[in-house]
């Protein structure tokens, strides 16, 4: 973003991203609520409610790094674990409650969020199987040109069964492009082991929108303004 602003702090709909998506999350009445930070965690938690559990991720090393920092949150918690990024602030409240609907009534070990894009690029491919099984989420500095033509793309919202989550976490290998640890890593190996993934499409493909850069910012702010809420 090139600001001194951290992003999950910059303002769409008239308040930080990181409160947009707290309050449609606190429907659901979690047991617990984890923010995983690593940049300006001092900045940013008086902006948190006092009900959320902040933790450090000491190094920055990719969105499974991430998650995983927060294992010993869950420590003892044997229910289903949503994940959430800081930075998509379309996602509906509804989408959200979807996505724990389908899970409990498929008994998946993971239920994703995907949305067909008229413009994937930038975005983890949703690969199937024949049948439709989702095999895994191929991010498109790793996809082949066949899977580049692929319009159905990863949101970004996860339910997973913990268990399932922090085992397969486990697994995760360093990306050899990138040095990361990818989420979406963990599609693949749960398919693997036979469990079930389980896939929600979301018809509006403004949920999966996430603000990267200043250019996104203002595309946000301009799409808010459309819905009549604050730009800034």
């Amino acid at each position: 973003m090139n600001t001194d602003v951290p992003k999950v702090l910059t303002k769409v709909g008239g308040r930080p991203m990181i409160q947009e998506i707290l309050e449609k999350a606190g429907g659901l009445q979690a047991e617990r609520t984890v923010v995983v930070l690593g940049h300006q965690i001092d900045v940013v938690r008086p902006f948190l409610p006092e009900y959320v559990e902040v933790v450090r991720q000491q190094e920055l090393l990719g969105t499974a790094h991430a998650v995983n920092a927060a294992r010993s949150a869950f420590e003892g918690f044997e229910g289903d674990v949503i994940i959430m990024y800081g930075d998509t602030p379309f996602l509906m409240e509804g989408t959200i409650s979807r996505i724990v609907e389908r899970h409990n009534e498929s008994g998946a070990a993971c239920t994703l969020l995907t949305v067909e894009h008229p413009d994937p690029k930038g975005y983890g491919r949703i690969v199937r199987a024949e049948d439709g099984r989702v095999l895994s989420i191929v991010e498109e500095l790793d996809a082949t040109e066949e899977q580049r033509d692929i319009h159905e793309i990863n949101v970004g919202l996860y339910c997973f069964r913990r268990r399932d989550l922090f085992e397969a976490l486990q697994e995760v290998k360093a990306n050899p492009r990138k040095g990361e640890y990818y989420l979406t890593d963990v599609i693949e190996i749960l398919g693997s082991k036979g469990v079930c993934v389980e896939a929600v499409k979301s018809k509006d493909a403004l949920e999966a929108f996430g603000v990267n850069s200043l250019e996104d910012l203002e595309k946000a702010r301009n799409e808010m303004a459309k819905k009549g809420q604050n730009g800034q």
